[in-house]
């Protein structure tokens, strides 16, 4: 696949590339300053991640949720015409991520929750029943749940606490969950690199940090050594701030909502440019770190009115 990349250089690898990618999206350096100075002037705050669908005490409930989550955290985006498949949480109805979470939080309720015992059971089968609208890819969720128990059971004893044990850096966790896991994997290749984006496991680390730390426990050592998670709303907030231009062909696909390949150029080119655009803020920006940015990156697409880019996959 090409020379792999650290996870630790990851980052500068991206940054580095941007001329591979340039075809497709470039950065304009001008609007990139102008956020830098922006986020200079007005600091960004950890993520809570204190939504209701997220247990509110720090412990084996919400570690449960948040690694399990991620496991399945892909592809909520429907075809136009569809309907987003919903779950009420705390009585109002949830779509995207806090569906899902809350559905697991849901599920995991009176159970002992460090214990991955049950995601060999039938009540996996029956995760996306119930709610309404439609959820993308269930099949593989339900595959990819299942495995991720397997291996869990099989390493570490069937207890998610185990797991952690093994990892308390944030970086070396979302590398074990990588590395150990095809469910956890994300990849791709551009200008002779294989660069390890991790999207779902870095998330995975990052959110149960800035989660444990908002309800007073310890977090992960060296958050800092994250990246952003290259999904499909950050780049959609870059392009709002000017920060990433797309090439014609490129805004006219993601305009008229046109599906792009996994591991095309230009999905490939839209990823590696969110991570050299983070890589570049974070340069600027003394103390930021990828785990406030890309929160807030990502609250902010949710504002935009242009479309983020369709591309099936379980990376994100």
């Amino acid at each position: 696949m090409g020379h792999p990349v650290a996870p630790d250089a990851l980052g500068p690898a991206c940054w580095g590339a941007r001329g591979a990618i340039a075809e497709h999206v470039h950065l304009d350096e001008a609007a990139l300053a102008r956020y830098a100075a922006h986020l200079r002037a007005s600091p960004l705050p950890m993520p809570r991640w204190d939504h209701p669908a997220f247990p509110a005490e720090a412990g084996p409930l919400l570690d449960a949720v948040v690694l399990l989550g991620n496991a399945l955290n892909y592809a909520y985006w429907v075809p136009d015409g569809a309907t987003m498949w919903t779950w009420p949480v705390a009585g109002a109805p949830e779509v995207d991520a806090m569906a899902l979470f809350g559905r697991l939080h849901d599920a995991l309720r009176g159970r002992d929750a460090d214990d991955v015992g049950w995601l060999q059971g039938p009540e996996v089968e029956g995760l996306f029943d119930g709610g309404t609208g439609t959820q993308p890819l269930i099949a593989e969720r339900v595959a990819g749940l299942r495995a991720f128990g397997a291996w869990v059971t099989a390493a570490h004893g069937g207890r998610l606490s185990h797991l952690l044990a093994a990892a308390p850096d944030a970086l070396d966790l979302a590398t074990l969950l990588a590395d150990a896991t095809p469910v956890y994997e994300d990849r791709r290749a551009v200008a002779g690199l294989d660069l390890p984006l991790r999207k779902r496991a870095q998330l995975a680390a990052g959110m149960l940090h800035a989660a444990r730390v908002a309800r007073g426990a310890t977090g992960l050592a060296r958050p800092e050594r994250l990246t952003l998670y290259a999904d499909y709303m950050l780049p959609r907030t870059l392009r709002d701030l000017g920060i990433l231009v797309y090439a014609p062909a490129l805004a006219a696909a993601v305009d008229a909502g046109a599906e792009l390949a996994a591991h095309s150029p230009e999905e490939t080119a839209l990823r590696v440019a969110t991570l050299a655009a983070g890589e570049a803020l974070l340069r600027a920006v003394p103390g930021l770190d990828a785990v406030r940015l890309d929160y807030a990156l990502w609250r902010a697409g949710f504002g935009v009115e242009a479309r983020h880019h369709r591309t099936t996959t379980t990376d994100y």
